[in-house]
């Protein structure tokens, strides 16, 4: 067997011996002076070609990013309402600025074309996560809330045990327990 290949055998722990690797890491040292396991105390990066960010970067396209699912991301590093990385959904942008407020993260901003690229102000409406997740269900059931007697739409997957329209409602039963239309 070729000597190369011994490595290959039972019982050998490695396909090359520590000599080896220092003469193939010896030949190959001007190849691999940048790379950082041989790097042999300067650096990889080339001087004057360090990691430029935002538009110093040559990759830069604005700042404006649309992933496969159609939303628009806006990159203002240090935004209230930015991800870790600094980016910020448009849709939520354009609401935020057109109220004057920051939005709080249980509010939802619904397009109401249903075209999540499409961001004008006349498309966009602030809900709640439970008016929105009724928005877009196909299955609605009108209901009666057992504390205010107001009616009230829900999910009909969603609807198993619902007697309340609301959390306050439902909280305000349990403290006026007589007021509770349930108990009769």
């Amino acid at each position: 067997m070729p000597k190369g290949f011994q490595g290959f055998q039972k019982g050998h722990g490695s396909f090359l011996t520590k000599e080896q690797y220092k003469i193939i890491a010896d030949k190959n040292r001007p190849k691999m002076l940048g790379h950082p396991q041989y790097n042999t105390g300067k650096t990889h990066f080339r001087k004057g070609h360090g990691m430029n960010k935002g538009s110093e970067n040559p990759q830069w396209k604005g700042g404006r990013t649309q992933p496969k699912n159609g939303y628009v991301f806006i990159k203002i590093n240090g935004h209230p309402m930015a991800n870790s990385g600094g980016y910020i959904m448009e849709h939520r942008l354009v609401m935020s600025e057109y109220l004057g407020r920051i939005l709080s993260r249980k509010e939802i901003v619904h397009h109401k074309n249903k075209i999540p690229s499409d961001n004008r102000i006349e498309n966009l409406e602030v809900m709640n996560q439970r008016d929105h997740s009724i928005l877009h269900c196909s299955n609605k059931i009108n209901l009666i809330c057992k504390f205010c007697n107001s009616s009230y739409q829900k999910c009909k997957s969603h609807s198993i045990g619902s007697k309340y329209c609301s959390r306050l409602c439902q909280n305000e039963s349990m403290k006026h327990p007589r007021t509770n239309l349930d108990s009769n």
